[in-house]
């Protein structure tokens, strides 16, 4: 595990403090970010990985079950007949 610290251009948030009062002061009470990584960089990048490869599969299968129920023609009215038939 890694602490970083998000560091803050001081003109920027000069700017959204002027700008906005409620958000000037609720980054006053809140104070500066930081963030703890709970895995190292490597593993997220491989979790990524697989789960956009699992995201992909999962919409191939409801697409070729939608392709399927609509007899291969995905068109607005074919999935409306679907529904209708349910």
């Amino acid at each position: 595990m890694t602490q970083q610290n998000f560091p803050l251009c001081e003109e920027a948030v000069s700017i959204l403090k002027k700008k906005d009062k409620k958000l000037a002061w609720l980054m006053e009470r809140v104070g500066p970010l930081s963030h703890t990584d709970l895995k190292d960089d490597f593993l997220f990048f491989i979790e990524q990985v697989i789960g956009q490869m699992l995201s992909i599969r999962v919409a191939d299968v409801m697409t070729g079950r939608l392709a399927a129920l609509c007899r291969g023609e995905i068109t607005v009215s074919t999935i409306c007949c679907c529904l209708s038939m349910n």
